[in-house]
């Protein structure tokens, strides 16, 4: 059994956790029904007895809204808990082993939060972005101008993403080795408190030193202060969710030469009381 990835088990208990907060009468047997499965094979695969299939798989991240990224990484982690010796069996979990997904999870499980770089500057993941823009180089000069950040930047950033196996140099060029990078949400929910911390004390700087019409022009602030139900709040959640995936989509293209930073914010500004209490 490969100890590369935890057991399926183990990823999936959060899920359930996390739905049984927003809907406090959902049961494992509601799991089992929504999943399609048993209760107590459900119970033995959030025990790590059993090894959930590939298809119920799909049916656990329908029930419990798991990310894609980490639906990926359970579908790997089933594959290598699954111990099974033929030779077809073997030569993919070699193959899982030297996924780019599953080290990058592995790694990021072993390091404390603190320690995942990437997510405490904006530049790192500025410059990351420019390598898909249509630059004439990627040497540091060039980085640098782009970004209006210093060389030791440059080069700190370079250093960071190089040892993260974020970026690789092909024919003279600095090149983003995914296209698109989202980092699981069981990496690191501290590391990535402070990226989103980062994000907007730069969005900040930005709104104090662009001020001129060609400026404001090039970028939209909106916000809402609103009275809220809270059981709506999930759903807000995943139109939110829904909505950052295509406005990237629409932001992007073929011929991207500028990099931006895409902010929503919906934090509560009222304490949660417990009910009954006024």
């Amino acid at each position: 059994m490969s100890s590369l990835l935890p057991h399926p088990g183990e990823i999936l208990r959060p899920y359930l956790k996390a739905k049984q907060q927003r809907r406090s009468h959902y049961s494992m047997r509601a799991l089992a029904r929504d999943v399609g499965l048993s209760a107590g094979m459900v119970s033995q695969i959030l025990s790590k007895r059993k090894i959930p299939s590939q298809s119920s798989i799909d049916g656990f991240a329908q029930a419990l809204s798991i990310k894609k990224s980490d639906v990926l990484i359970l579908k790997k982690s089933a594959i290598l808990h699954a111990g099974k010796k033929s030779p077809a069996a073997r030569i993919l979990n070699d193959y899982i082993e030297q996924d780019a997904t599953v080290l990058a999870y592995r790694k990021y499980r072993r390091e404390s939060p603190e320690s995942i770089s990437i997510l405490t500057k904006w530049y790192h993941f500025a410059l990351l972005e420019l390598l898909t823009c249509e630059l004439g180089d990627t040497d540091e000069r060039t980085l640098q101008k782009h970004l209006g950040i210093s060389l030791a930047e440059v080069r700190d950033a370079i250093a960071t993403l190089r040892a993260g196996n974020f970026i690789e140099k092909r024919d003279g060029r600095w090149e983003k080795k995914t296209l698109h990078l989202e980092l699981a949400e069981e990496m690191s929910r501290v590391a990535t408190r402070q990226y989103h911390r980062t994000m907007i004390t730069k969005a900040l700087t930005v709104m104090g030193e662009q001020v001129d019409e060609s400026d404001i022009r090039r970028r939209r602030i909106v916000g809402a202060t609103v009275a809220v139900n809270p059981e709506n709040v999930s759903t807000a959640i995943e139109m939110l969710n829904r909505f950052l995936f295509k406005m990237t989509q629409t932001l992007g293209g073929d011929s991207c030469q500028e990099v931006y930073q895409v902010n929503f914010q919906l934090v509560p500004l009222s304490k949660q009381l417990a009910k009954g209490k006024k």
